[in-house]
């Protein structure tokens, strides 16, 4: 059944705006016999019926996504074996082109509330600009490409920056870079003022305008793969970062570090409430409630990861949470196991802690600063009698590749199986309603508070997705977009998906 088509040329539209002088009563009765309503009356009414209807389809998916070939479609089709866009609408696509490496995406809005995909593209290090709301024939060009982001760092030596990760608090852009030659493999941050106008932006900071802040430490993390820095914006006045080459030997080790989103200046630095150790280290996942930083630990020989905090206040103190640090999981064999964001008060986190997981472990956990592993769901809870890696409706061993919060709903990046057994990339979108607040210890049951959608579902994950790290989502306050590592190579990484808003209704 088709949708209604708007009135382009609704009744009496130029007629004024003459207002019926109906009594509530006769409105509640309407024309009876004898009656003969003025024309100006009939006019109106018609007027009325008709601009009420084409602001009933206003307001629905049809003007959202005016390229699509069947709107009914795009709604209502199952996402299990349907790609993006139902039917083949290839607009759910942004096709940024084989030679991108696209490490990291934020979503900004301009003065008007129109949104902007700022795209990390590592290849060239510069930031592709994509229009969210471009047709089909518009969308995979980008609306500008910045000049080279290495011009506004250190420069004079034989630097080979790497992009590694983007945040942006809604007027700057903030970047942090690796130095990726073996002397001396530091890491710099740098800020850039947004001007959707011009491809040669500003570096915010004027005191450090041509060379950025050098972050604290030198060295590289635990896998060359991997987000070595993850920036977050931590409140209104700070970002903060985790520095995966900071061994956390002392509670005083710079293991998250404070930049001041006003000047760049380091203003503090510690690892929290973190236990301590030779190996220990940050791993990728840290988020803000924004009065403390939680993030995940792990150890480079494989286990021992875990989840801590610490307040904004002073890094070198926890929030004072029971649990915290959680000690939860440490049989993790693997240090790359654990994303988190924010949501308010809660924190989601995986912790799948190994390539055979049992029914008891835990894959999601819900965290506050009151307290660790509320309304856990564990892998048997997934309505499976022995869930295996993968399972249907679920996401397998590796974990969560990103993950961000709209509002209402978690979106994690993973990976399932298919019917077939095959591994597809996947988001699962997870109710915040559904958990309890204050949240429990009552487990929940994945199936009941998640919806699972398949990315590209012609493509098959590889066995070995070392660059899974990269991967990326945001909200750009209508759609889903994210970025996914789907090949060895980085090179040839320049795709993003688009979850519309018309399929988050299922």
């Amino acid at each position: 059944m088709a949708l209604p088509k708007k009135f382009t040329n609704p009744w009496a539209d130029n007629g004024g705006d003459i207002t019926p002088d109906f009594t509530t009563a006769k409105r509640d009765v309407g024309f009876v016999g004898g009656d003969i309503p003025a024309i100006e009356d009939f006019n109106i009414l018609i007027r009325e019926n008709q601009l009420s209807i084409n602001d009933i389809i206003d307001g629905s998916p049809v003007p959202w996504y005016p390229d699509a070939s069947n709107i009914n479609k795009m709604i209502c089709s199952g996402q299990w074996d349907e790609p993006w866009g139902n039917g083949g609408d290839a607009l759910n696509v942004i096709a940024g082109g084989a030679t991108k490496e696209y490490r990291d995406m934020v979503t900004y809005f301009d003065s008007n509330n129109k949104p902007y995909l700022l795209v990390l593209n590592n290849a060239d290090t510069t930031i592709d600009v994509y229009d969210p709301r471009a047709t089909l024939a518009n969308l995979s060009t980008p609306i500008i490409t910045t000049n080279a982001l290495t011009d506004d760092l250190e420069t004079g030596g034989t630097e080979v920056y790497e992009c590694i990760s983007m945040c942006t608090d809604g007027a700057t852009v903030f970047i942090v870079f690796t130095d990726t030659n073996a002397a001396p493999n530091e890491h710099w941050i740098q800020a850039w003022t947004i001007d959707i106008t011009s491809a040669d932006w500003v570096p915010a900071w004027s005191a450090v305008s041509t060379t950025g802040t050098q972050l604290t430490g030198t060295g590289n993390g635990f896998v060359a793969s991997a987000k070595d820095a993850e920036v977050i914006v931590a409140n209104a006045t700070h970002v903060a970062v985790s520095c995966g080459w900071v061994t956390i030997t002392a509670a005083g080790d710079p293991a998250i570090q404070l930049y001041s989103i006003a000047t760049g200046a380091l203003e503090d630095d510690g690892a929290g409430d973190c236990s301590t150790g030779s190996t220990l280290r940050p791993t990728e996942g840290i988020a803000s409630d924004g009065t403390n930083i939680f993030f995940s630990t792990g150890d480079n020989a494989g286990g021992n990861t875990k989840l801590a905090s610490a307040t904004l206040a002073d890094l070198t103190a926890g929030c004072g949470g029971a649990g915290f640090p959680s000690s939860s999981y440490s049989t993790f064999a693997n240090y790359e196991k654990m994303k988190l964001c924010s949501g308010g008060t809660l924190i989601i986190s995986d912790a799948i802690t190994s390539n055979t997981p049992a029914n008891t472990d835990l894959a999601i956990g819900c965290f506050s600063s009151i307290g660790a592993v509320r309304d856990p769901i564990y892998r048997g809870q997934n309505s499976q009698a022995a869930p295996i890696k993968g399972d249907a409706h679920f996401m397998d061993w590796d974990g969560a590749r990103a993950m961000a919060f709209d509002g209402q709903n978690f979106w994690v990046l993973t990976v399932v199986d298919n019917t077939a057994g095959d591994e597809q990339r996947a988001l699962l979108r997870i109710d915040a309603a559904k958990f309890t607040i204050p949240a429990t210890n009552s487990p929940k049951n994945l199936e009941a508070v998640c919806s699972v959608y398949i990315v590209d579902p012609t493509t098959e994950e590889p066995a070995n997705d070392t660059e899974r790290a990269y991967s990326s989502i945001t909200f750009d306050s209508r759609d889903i977009w994210c970025i996914v590592e789907p090949r060895a190579s980085e090179t040839s990484s320049g795709n993003i998906f688009r979850l519309p808003k018309a399929q988050q209704r299922s």
